[in-house]
């Protein structure tokens, strides 16, 4: 049923082995290292986007410190953003950024890790210091959507232990 030569196995069958799975072995680690210096990449944009938030950032915590703001409702707390031309591209552009944020880490092209390594609890403090806005916001719009990959996230990072 066997013939003579079925389990022989010569040292070039076991170098040729050998040299397939190193290569394997090290397609794998290149691409493994190619994602992790895609999302470094992509980490450092993302710095260098939120570098041009912090005026607005300070616009955002100076409003939601206030008494005005402490006491408003959701209905108030959105005429309060739109009060100003500032206050709107202050709400909008901090919104938007997290937004993106939240899009990268739960379509997986960034590790969760790096984002809450990087802003930590900052996201769901920002997200909690707006949030009544930004539910009437979603009322006035029409959409339960808006900004609902930056609420995942925040949630998700509430309660995070990478």
């Amino acid at each position: 049923m066997f013939s003579e030569n079925f389990i022989s196995i010569t040292l070039a069958d076991v170098l040729g082995l050998l040299v397939t799975s190193i290569g394997i072995w090290l397609v794998v680690r290149q691409l493994t290292e190619s994602k992790l210096a895609s999302q470094m990449e992509g980490m450092l944009t993302l710095g260098d986007r939120f570098d041009g938030l912090l005026e607005h950032i300070i616009l955002i915590f100076e409003l939601t410190q206030s008494e005005r703001w402490q006491q408003a409702d959701s209905d108030e707390a959105y005429k309060i953003i739109y009060e100003t031309k500032k206050n709107r591209e202050a709400f909008f552009k901090i919104g938007s950024f997290y937004e993106l944020l939240a899009v990268l880490v739960r379509r997986k092209v960034l590790d969760e890790q790096l984002p809450y390594d990087t802003y930590g609890d900052l996201v769901a403090k920002r997200w909690h210091s707006i949030e009544k806005a930004i539910s009437a916001h979603r009322v006035a719009q029409g959409t339960d959507g808006y900004w609902e990959q930056w609420e995942w996230l925040a949630l998700r990072f509430e309660n995070y232990e990478g």
